[in-house]
């Protein structure tokens, strides 16, 4: 008897504890969320400010509890490839302070953080009654960052400008020196680097034995003409840095200490100049090169005007009728040019071999009006005309159709063709010089069937008449109505602006597919809200297509057009949101939902785009209070024993991570540990038998099946698991010897 009042009592407790459990107040106490807000939002540490306060947290707690309370705040460094937490307890009051000087302690001397760096602290404040945790507020975050333990090294130079002179060979040019105030555990070693501002090559760096360097002026004149292969006669601008070494370890740096020289030698002379290269009239045989006219006898204008073909070009200097002269080349190999924009120019010995790929790379054949100035050292390309008089458009999206006899001409102002009027929902290009017939050049897409976004740039892709499957890249019109077209051939680009979109008739908008609410029923599609041209909803989407129908009416439930993807299921991931639309006639493709769960929708009928923001993810929504490996790749394998597999939630149970050894093998994630039965929800890959690639993204599948993941190389990883975006990041921290 007495078991079976025992038994009778305990079932009796337990009912009552179930029956509590969710009710907002338990034995006299009323518990409300815990409100966290940092003062700052970002902190940052100086030597100056260290003594003073730099972060206050305050909590707004409209709780009343059943015993005494006082607050626990705890502190965490996020990222941190070993936990690192702080905490405070026996707070009485709402708020908390931290000096600076207690942050860096806490940062850099407690956890180890690099002095300098920039870190995340996250925060939260627990409600602490006796010594039982009974509330808990929302983790906040907080930018740090602190002060370098180690002082720059103060660098100087002594004089900053100065111009070199030949009888002054062997005097004293340039001092640099510098100072420490650091203290190290050893000696240290001073490293010296000089070099020219804005050129990685040219750059001399030794250990110095003292606390400075010199250099005489013939020593620097011989480094700047003969190393660095610098003219004379013009100013260069040198950087100068100093670092201190321990042990062969940096330590402290310098900042840049610049100084401005002028090297002597002989001046070169510029009598004449040519153009040569496969893109000038004279193609690469330098007795051919083409001159170039003086604008007067002592003149460093030159200038040249005519066609010039898509190639590359140098200036040769005094030409002779062979290439061994001094040249001025471009600053990197094939330079492409800007009509317009004024390039620096190099002048380049003729021993120098860089000359040989350092060209003017000409895109685009026309006239040119080419400019170089030798004093300034600049050359100027002017694109006057391209080669093309006239344009027209063809194609099913014009009124002409794919009559070439009737391509719709566009009107030209200088380089640019320009047109407005109605285009139907189809594709298109541009003849070129039209004649009536196929058998001209033609401006086309850089991709089959480009989609048009209104008001964009879009690049011009010149095609030849002897170019195959030209034809197959044009522009692609997804909305019918009246549109402007301007091509500016000069800077070979396309505009498309819509004028009048026969959208904006749309008076009702509905949506239907395997993601929608009632999925293929054609009388019960779900309807979405008008706000001005935008149409909205929000609610559950399941896994599955989607598109929209405009304008049902009784007896015709697909309306008078329809809303599609512009490619065949056009993904739609959490990372992936804004997406094209077209309009029928257009292909019957569908958006594919990837994520199920709760999304807000928007169509904006001006920009012609859709708009899906996942809210919470069908996985999110349960917010498991943590996650689990099983499988051959997990520590206890196939059983249900989580101790050594669990996945902790962090930031508000979107990530969950995990640090361990996993063997070689398949893996898959359980939601609910509690949960030992095989069909219980779990995470899976979204393909059967995915390798895993360590560091990479795998997206994932939640209840839907039990593709694995494949881990191939057994080692030392970190599991991180975004339940709102449906991805793992599987990182490879030491694989098994």
């Amino acid at each position: 008897m007495n078991r079976i009042k025992n038994l009778f009592i305990l079932l009796s407790g337990l009912l009552l504890w179930t029956g509590c459990s969710d009710d907002k107040e338990v034995g006299g106490a009323d518990i409300r969320p815990i409100t966290l807000t940092p003062e700052q939002d970002a902190v940052t540490i100086t030597r100056e400010n260290a003594a003073q306060t730099a972060l206050t947290l305050t909590w707004n707690d409209e709780s009343r509890y059943a015993g005494k309370t006082a607050y626990t705040l705890e502190l965490t460094l996020k990222d941190a490839p070993v936990a690192k937490v702080h905490k405070v307890g026996e707070i009485a009051a709402n708020s908390h302070s931290f000096t600076g000087a207690e942050l860096q302690e806490l940062i850099v001397g407690e956890w180890g953080a690099e002095a300098g760096d920039p870190v995340i602290l996250t925060a939260r404040v627990a409600a602490v009654t006796g010594s039982e945790s009974v509330n808990l507020s929302a983790v906040v975050q907080v930018g740090v960052t602190t002060y370098a333990t180690l002082l720059p090294l103060t660098l100087s130079a002594d004089p900053q400008t100065l111009i070199l002179d030949e009888a002054q060979a062997a005097e004293t040019a340039v001092a640099f020196a510098w100072s420490d105030a650091n203290d190290y555990a050893a000696d240290a070693i001073y490293r010296f680097s000089l070099g020219i501002s804005g050129d990685e090559t040219a750059v001399e760096t030794a250990d110095a034995a003292g606390m400075g360097k010199t250099y005489t002026v013939g020593a620097l004149n011989e480094l700047l003409t003969e190393t660095w292969r610098q003219e004379p006669g013009r100013r260069i601008t040198l950087e100068a840095r100093v670092a201190a070494y321990v042990g062969g370890e940096q330590q402290a740096v310098s900042a840049i200490s610049y100084v401005d020289v002028t090297p002597y030698g002989a001046t070169p002379v510029f009598a004449s100049l040519a153009l040569f290269g496969d893109a000038t009239p004279g193609g690469t045989d330098p007795v051919q090169a083409v001159a170039m006219t003086r604008s007067g006898n002592d003149s460093p204008e030159f200038t040249w005007k005519g066609a010039l073909e898509a190639g590359n070009l140098r200036v040769l200097c005094n030409p002779d009728g062979t290439l061994g002269v001094d040249q001025f080349i471009a600053s990197e190999a094939d330079r492409e040019i800007v009509s317009g924009r004024s390039e620096t120019m190099t002048l380049t010995r003729a021993s120098d071999p860089a000359r040989n790929a350092y060209m003017w790379k000409i895109a685009q054949a026309g006239e040119y009006t080419v400019t170089v100035d030798t004093e300034q050292r600049t050359i100027l390309f002017t694109l006057e005309r391209r080669f093309y008089t006239s344009l027209a458009m063809v194609g099913p999206a014009t009124p002409g159709d794919w009559a070439i006899t009737e391509a719709t001409p566009l009107t030209r102002s200088g380089r640019v063709f320009t047109w407005e009027g109605d285009l139907k929902v189809g594709t298109l290009r541009f003849a070129c010089d039209p004649d009536g017939t196929w058998e001209t050049d033609q401006y086309i897409a850089s991709e089959r069937d480009k989609p048009v976004v209104p008001g964009v740039s879009e690049e011009l892709v010149l095609a030849a008449v002897s170019e195959p499957n030209r034809g197959d890249f044009m522009w692609k019109i997804g909305v019918p109505g009246t549109w402007a077209v301007s091509v500016d051939t000069g800077a070979g680009t396309v505009v498309f602006t819509l004028k009048r979109s026969l959208l904006e008739n749309c008076t009702a908008m509905h949506m239907v597919g395997d993601a929608a609410p009632n999925g293929w029923d054609a009388g019960n599609m779900t309807p979405l809200a008008s706000e001005g041209t935008t149409w909205k909803w929000s609610g559950h989407l399941n896994r599955g297509e989607l598109k929209f129908v405009c304008n049902r009416t009784a007896g015709n439930d697909w309306g008078e057009y329809q809303l599609l993807a512009t490619v065949v299921n056009d993904p739609v991931t959490p990372d992936a949101a804004v997406k094209p639309f077209a309009c029928t006639p257009a292909a019957d493709n569908k958006w594919d939902i990837r994520t199920p769960g709760n999304y807000e929708i928007a169509v904006d009928m001006q920009a012609q785009t859709v708009t899906f923001r996942l809210v919470r993810s069908d996985a999110e929504e349960i917010a498991y209070p943590s996650l689990g490996l099983i499988g051959g790749a997990a520590p206890q394998g196939w059983g249900f024993d989580y101790s050594q597999s669990t996945l902790l939630p962090e930031d508000g149970n979107r990530y969950y991570t995990w640090t361990g050894h996993l063997n070689e093998g398949s893996l898959n994630i359980m939601c609910d540990i509690s949960d030992t039965a095989w069909g219980s929800p779990r995470l899976t890959a979204l393909e059967p038998d995915t390798q895993v690639v360590p560091g990479e993204a795998c997206g994932m599948h939640y209840k839907q099946d039990d593709n694995a993941w494949l881990i191939a190389t057994p080692g030392r990883y970190t599991i991180r698991v975004d339940i709102h975006a449906m991805q793992v990041i599987f990182t490879l921290e030491q694989a098994d010897e």
